[in-house]
């Protein structure tokens, strides 16, 4: 019975010991990837009746990256989070884009970029009244125009 009771325990930890990686953070794996250098850029603002809506940002990579690659985007004001999304980079790809819309005030804001829990790239901006309009403070302006953001929310294009 104990020779029976040994082998079964011997046989589980043989099943776990030999289980395919699967976990894209798992650097022991063969296909890990890491994404490649990031810089988050301004490249859009959006306005509806002189009030801040919008705001896209372009996600630009120093290289293309070598495999498919989750990538977090956490949005903050001062320190509250606003939003969190998971955006999959494919391979090959050196750019995305995110827009995030919502109720802007006037204040600190950054959108933080994360791979797994490891930060890999951030833009930190401030939102500044100029001449009686919210504009982000040191950041060329690209205008368009929209209906009133009443929630925050976010789009993710390649």
């Amino acid at each position: 019975m104990k020779l029976h009771i040994k082998m079964m325990l011997a046989l589980i930890l043989l099943l776990l010991s030999c289980r395919e990686r699967v976990s894209q953070l798992d650097i022991m794996s063969d296909d890990f990837v890491s994404p490649p250098p990031t810089d988050a850029e301004v490249t859009g603002l959006y306005y509806q009746a002189g009030n801040l809506v919008g705001i896209q940002f372009t996600m630009l990579f120093a290289e293309a990256s070598q495999g498919n690659v989750d990538v977090t985007n956490v949005f903050f004001q001062d320190i509250s989070e606003r939003l969190r999304t998971v955006t999959t980079i494919h391979t090959g790809d050196q750019h995305y884009v995110i827009e995030i819309f919502g109720p802007y005030e006037l204040g600190d804001y950054s959108l933080r970029l994360f791979f797994g829990e490891i930060a890999i790239g951030a833009r930190i901006f401030s939102i500044v009244q100029e001449k009686g309009q919210m504009v982000i403070h040191s950041v060329p302006e690209v205008r368009r125009v929209l209906d009133k953001a009443q929630e925050w929310r976010v789009v993710i294009s390649p």
